[in-house]
Protein backbone atom coordinates (compact mmCIF):
# COMPACT_ATOMS: atom_id res chain seq x y z
CA UNK A 1 0.00 0.00 0.00
CA UNK A 2 2.97 2.24 0.68
CA UNK A 3 3.33 2.41 -3.05
CA UNK A 4 0.04 4.64 -2.81
CA UNK A 5 0.61 6.62 0.12
CA UNK A 6 2.06 5.70 2.87
CA UNK A 7 -0.86 6.29 5.36
CA UNK A 8 -2.83 3.69 3.28
CA UNK A 9 -3.83 0.72 5.21
CA UNK A 10 -4.61 -2.63 3.18
CA UNK A 11 -6.46 -5.57 4.15
CA UNK A 12 -4.54 -8.54 4.98
CA UNK A 13 -5.49 -12.06 5.99
CA UNK A 14 -5.07 -15.78 4.74
CA UNK A 15 -7.14 -16.40 1.74
CA UNK A 16 -10.61 -18.02 3.64
CA UNK A 17 -10.21 -14.51 5.48
CA UNK A 18 -10.01 -12.22 2.71
CA UNK A 19 -12.89 -14.42 0.34
CA UNK A 20 -15.33 -14.05 3.31
CA UNK A 21 -14.73 -10.30 3.54
CA UNK A 22 -14.70 -9.83 -0.33
CA UNK A 23 -18.07 -11.84 -0.34
CA UNK A 24 -19.73 -9.59 2.37
CA UNK A 25 -18.47 -6.36 0.36
CA UNK A 26 -19.49 -7.90 -3.05
CA UNK A 27 -16.10 -7.43 -3.99
CA UNK A 28 -13.45 -9.81 -6.30
CA UNK A 29 -9.89 -10.19 -6.08
CA UNK A 30 -7.18 -12.29 -7.49
CA UNK A 31 -3.93 -12.89 -6.79
CA UNK A 32 -1.16 -13.33 -9.71
CA UNK A 33 1.46 -14.70 -7.67
CA UNK A 34 4.62 -16.02 -9.82
CA UNK A 35 7.24 -18.27 -7.78
CA UNK A 36 10.55 -16.78 -6.48
CA UNK A 37 8.87 -13.04 -7.59
CA UNK A 38 8.52 -10.89 -3.95
CA UNK A 39 6.07 -8.44 -5.73
CA UNK A 40 3.10 -9.73 -7.60
CA UNK A 41 0.05 -7.91 -9.00
CA UNK A 42 -3.27 -8.03 -6.90
CA UNK A 43 -6.69 -7.62 -9.69
CA UNK A 44 -9.12 -5.97 -7.61
CA UNK A 45 -12.84 -4.29 -8.03
CA UNK A 46 -12.02 -1.27 -8.65
CA UNK A 47 -14.66 0.69 -5.94
CA UNK A 48 -14.01 2.42 -2.43
CA UNK A 49 -15.53 0.66 0.57
CA UNK A 50 -16.74 3.19 3.65
CA UNK A 51 -17.19 0.14 6.32
CA UNK A 52 -18.22 0.94 9.95
CA UNK A 53 -16.69 -1.75 12.22
CA UNK A 54 -19.37 -0.80 14.56
CA UNK A 55 -22.35 -1.19 12.92
CA UNK A 56 -23.79 -3.05 9.81
CA UNK A 57 -23.90 0.18 7.95
CA UNK A 58 -21.60 -0.02 4.62
CA UNK A 59 -21.49 1.92 1.16
CA UNK A 60 -19.81 0.65 -2.17
CA UNK A 61 -18.45 4.28 -4.32
CA UNK A 62 -18.20 2.81 -7.33
CA UNK A 63 -15.80 4.45 -10.10
CA UNK A 64 -15.51 7.21 -11.07
CA UNK A 65 -14.64 8.35 -7.44
CA UNK A 66 -14.82 11.87 -6.84
CA UNK A 67 -13.08 13.00 -3.42
CA UNK A 68 -16.27 15.12 -2.63
CA UNK A 69 -19.24 12.62 -3.30
CA UNK A 70 -17.18 10.07 -0.94
CA UNK A 71 -17.06 12.93 1.78
CA UNK A 72 -21.00 13.52 1.47
CA UNK A 73 -21.75 9.72 1.31
CA UNK A 74 -19.34 9.41 4.50
CA UNK A 75 -21.11 12.30 6.90
CA UNK A 76 -24.47 10.76 5.33
CA UNK A 77 -23.11 7.39 7.35
CA UNK A 78 -22.32 9.25 10.56
CA UNK A 79 -25.06 11.27 10.89
CA UNK A 80 -26.77 7.82 10.38
CA UNK A 81 -24.90 6.80 13.31
CA UNK A 82 -25.83 8.65 15.35
CA UNK A 83 -23.68 11.27 18.56
CA UNK A 84 -20.72 9.15 19.51
CA UNK A 85 -20.69 8.01 23.28
CA UNK A 86 -18.41 9.67 25.28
Amino acid sequence: MTYFDTSFLGVTGDDAQLGKLAAQLGAAYQLAVTPGVENYPVYHTAAVFLVDPRAPISRRVRAALDAEGISRRFEVLRELEGPKAT
